[in-house]
């Protein structure tokens, strides 16, 4: 039967009433899936906004921090190492008092605190710089502090993540 023939064929069925008109019926419930489906809840645009902020500047900080090094100790590999070590490094001792943390307190004073301690440290760092006084062992410290700073709120971000958007649209990753 083509298709014209079975949409006479519901029509007539419509009108003697032994089939629903079509307005009537309802579809059942597809559910949403795709890469951007999070996005339609306005907490997890928030969220995923705020990090792309955040991750371009805490990768144009760390190549300039890198870039200043350099400079500061006339071309020294040495003294890149040590910052990107200092920089990385935390990783392997930080990362389960990020998850203590994240236990006790709340994530979301969590997040705003390292991210807030980040500008600081941003904003330290550029004012050295620009007044001329930054020194070597200035940048050991802050590329310690913010190599710190990520280990402490991964936790936070993996709990609080299924919060900002609707369960079915944030799966978290499989481990």
């Amino acid at each position: 039967m083509s298709t014209q023939g079975r949409s006479m064929a519901r029509r007539g069925r419509e009108q003697d009433g032994s089939v629903p008109p079509e307005s009537e019926t309802t579809a059942p419930a597809q559910r949403k899936t795709g890469m951007f489906v999070a996005l339609r809840t306005r907490n997890y645009r928030l969220w995923a906004s705020g990090q792309i902020v955040s991750l371009v500047g805490t990768w144009m900080q760390r190549v300039a921090q890198d870039w200043l090094v350099l400079t500061l100790s006339n071309g020294n590999a040495l003294a890149v190492g040590i910052v990107m070590a200092l920089q990385f490094g935390p990783t392997l001792f930080l990362s389960v008092w990020g998850g203590v943390l994240a236990d006790r307190y709340d994530k979301r004073r969590i997040l705003i605190a390292t991210q807030v301690s980040m500008a600081l440290c941003a904003l330290v760092l550029g004012l050295l710089d620009v007044g001329g006084l930054v020194a070597l062992w200035h940048v050991y410290l802050i590329a310690f502090v913010l190599g710190a700073r990520p280990r402490s709120t991964r936790p936070p971000v993996s709990r609080s993540r299924s919060r900002w958007s609707a369960r079915n649209h944030c799966p978290m990753p499989s481990r």
